[in-house]
């Protein structure tokens, strides 16, 4: 399964808004959908990551919810996940409408839900408050405008593409 794109899935049953027009698909609100995290392929990359944790000794249990992008807010110790991801068909109308879909193969989510869930163990612990993750990472609570990644840096991990690291210290923190 690792190598396929999500895209590929089946499931095996269909909702009723498998077969709308784009056009009535977006006007369909994000909790009619019936969408399920626990019950959908996603859910065994969410238990290889909860593996990944155990295995480095980590007792940490990220919780995950459906939402309309990728992201750990501040002071919550979890991932939201696109709810387009989900499903064939959101993937779909989500990249003709963005010409994106990040997370749509597997291992790229996994790249996602890594770096979030680094994000979300910074927030159950309070690293951001942590002096020796100060003096590591940095410290800014404001997110530049936009950066210039040095792409031959060796001061960042290169885990998301584009020098994400680069862009603020709790990104670095999360890549990491």
């Amino acid at each position: 399964m690792e190598k396929r794109s999500l895209r590929r899935i089946t499931l095996k049953s269909k909702l009723w808004w498998e077969n709308l027009e784009d056009s009535e698909l977006l006007d369909v609100r994000l909790c009619d959908l019936e969408l399920n995290l626990k019950k959908s392929p996603l859910n065994l990359h969410i238990l290889k990551l909860q593996s990944e944790l155990d295995k480095k000794g980590l007792r940490f249990k990220p919780h995950f919810w459906i939402s309309d992008d990728w992201f750990s807010p501040d002071r919550i110790p979890g991932v939201a996940i696109p709810f387009y991801l989900l499903h064939p068909r959101l993937i779909e109308l989500e990249k003709k409408h963005t010409g994106l879909v990040e997370g749509d193969k597997p291992a790229e989510f996994m790249k996602l839900i890594r770096h979030e869930a680094g994000h979300a163990i910074e927030n159950a612990y309070w690293l951001r408050r942590d002096n020796r993750r100060q003096n590591i990472f940095g410290f800014s609570k404001n997110y530049p405008a936009s950066y210039v990644p040095k792409k031959f840096s060796k001061k960042y991990v290169k885990h998301l593409s584009d020098g994400y690291a680069q862009s603020h210290p709790d990104e670095d923190f999360a890549e990491t």
